[in-house]
């Protein structure tokens, strides 16, 4: 079957249910789709339900990480594994229906600063008359390594937006700190973001994540970082070393917050997986607002994309208190 060059993708219907090409096999596209779906109740910022609704799965044993734009998107990429048609083919090239990162955790982690690897899905070439595949259609976006410091810990992002073109690499780095709620991000496009959490023990795993975007006026953990991404010592929000690991936690979380952007929540389910789930919200303006579908990987933004790799490190470091490593 050829597949032209220039294509018009069917009707994306963000539920379960899908317009088919008359000339495809409609059976059990829909049905396997709709099996996988979970209803979740709406995430919303500042009193609108968010834009998009990314979910994080660990869908192998171990630290093997997957996050797709949607529940839906997950839902219908394991259904197109066993009904190959045109329409799925189509869906995919244009970003629908595939994943969108993968986070493999490194086992040089356990001797090294090497934490993970977070690779980038692209829709399959429009030349080539195949599905999406995994181990093809993807390439290298992030490494991450971490450093365990006395009040907190820092994380190096290295960024590869481009693989075509090294000269737009770029470093980020985020302090999370021992005591107070949050972890900083350095600025990145002239935005300072910061993480909240309330880190309130429970008998269950839930935990949640508040991004929050800062304002000139208010201090961040990352401003003025040494070349190396250490933090300067007269930061005001540092504090002291002994402090920090020996007096309990910082509750208060209202003196931290700026204009909040996002909330990543995990809520832990018994004998099922459980995914990470990260509502972001985005303001698209004009005529982009209307070619912007939240169900295709193409209109995930590079700025949400350095978030989820953020995110994929929160979970990291909750995936390890689950196991008793506080850092």
């Amino acid at each position: 079957m050829s597949i032209e060059k220039e294509f018009k993708p069917p009707p994306y219907d963000p539920s379960y249910s899908i317009h088919k090409y008359p000339t495809d096999d409609k059976k059990g596209f829909d049905e396997l789709a709709k099996a996988e779906l979970e209803v979740f109740e709406p995430i919303e910022i500042n009193g609108k339900v968010v834009d998009w609704d990314f979910v994080n799965y660990n869908e192998q044993m171990g630290y093997e990480i997957t996050t797709y734009v949607s529940q839906d998107a997950r839902a219908k990429y394991k259904a197109s594994k066993e009904v190959k048609t045109k329409e799925v083919l189509d869906l995919q090239r244009s970003g629908y229906a595939i994943p969108l990162l993968k986070t493999d955790h490194s086992w040089k982690a356990l001797y090294s600063h090497s934490l993970m690897k977070i690779l980038r899905f692209v829709p399959p070439p429009a030349d080539q008359n195949r599905l999406f595949d995994p181990k093809l259609d993807r390439y290298e976006f992030c490494m991450v390594r971490k450093w365990v410091c006395s009040s907190y810990n820092r994380f190096e992002f290295n960024f590869t937006p481009n693989p075509t073109n090294k000269a737009e690499d770029f470093t980020l780095y985020m302090i999370y700190h021992r005591r107070n709620p949050i972890a900083d991000v350095s600025p990145y496009n002239g935005k300072r973001y910061r993480f909240i959490t309330p880190k309130l023990w429970s008998l269950k795993r839930d935990w949640s994540y508040e991004l929050h975007e800062l304002s000139e006026e208010q201090d961040s953990l990352a401003d003025n970082l040494h070349k190396d991404g250490k933090v300067p010592k007269n930061n005001p929000l540092l504090g002291s070393a002994w402090k920090n690991n020996i007096l309990p936690q910082v509750k208060d979380t209202d003196s931290f917050k700026g204009n909040e952007l996002g909330v990543a929540v995990y809520r832990e389910k018994l004998y099922k997986v459980a995914p990470v789930r990260f509502g972001y919200s985005k303001t698209v303006p004009g005529e982009a607002a209307q070619q912007c579908d939240s169900e295709s990987i193409n209109s995930v933004s590079d700025e949400a994309l350095v978030i989820l790799c953020l995110v994929s490190v929160l979970k990291n470091v909750e995936d390890n208190r689950a196991l008793g490593i506080d850092f």
